[in-house]
C-alpha cells in the first residue's frame, strides 16, 4: 500500500475551495438583503444563508476528517521509513 499524498492534497485542497465559495456566497447573499423591501424575498435569501451555513459546517467536517487522515497517513509513513 503506498500513500498518495498529492491525490489527499487534491481533495483538501477542494474542500478548503468549496468553503470559500460558499463563505462568499453568504456575503453578496446578505448584502442582496440590504437591498431588498420586500420580506417575502428577505426570508428566501436569509434560507438560502442558513443552507449555505450547514454546507460550510459540512465541509469542515470533511476538512477535519482530512486532515486527521493525512496526519494518521504521514505518522504511517514516517513508522514506515523508520522501520
Amino acid at each position: 500500500y503506498k500513500f498518495n499524498k498529492d491525490y489527499k492534497d487534491e481533495r483538501l485542497i477542494a474542500v478548503e475551495e468549496k468553503i470559500t465559495e460558499k463563505a462568499e456566497l453568504i456575503e453578496v447573499l446578505t448584502e442582496s438583503i440590504y437591498e431588498q423591501s420586500g420580506e417575502e424575498m428577505i426570508l428566501i435569501i436569509r434560507e438560502k444563508i442558513e443552507i449555505a451555513k450547514k454546507e460550510i459546517e459540512s465541509l469542515w467536517n470533511q476538512q477535519s476528517e482530512l486532515e486527521k487522515e493525512l496526519e494518521r497517513a504521514n505518522i504511517f509513513n514516517d513508522e514506515r521509513l523508520c522501520a
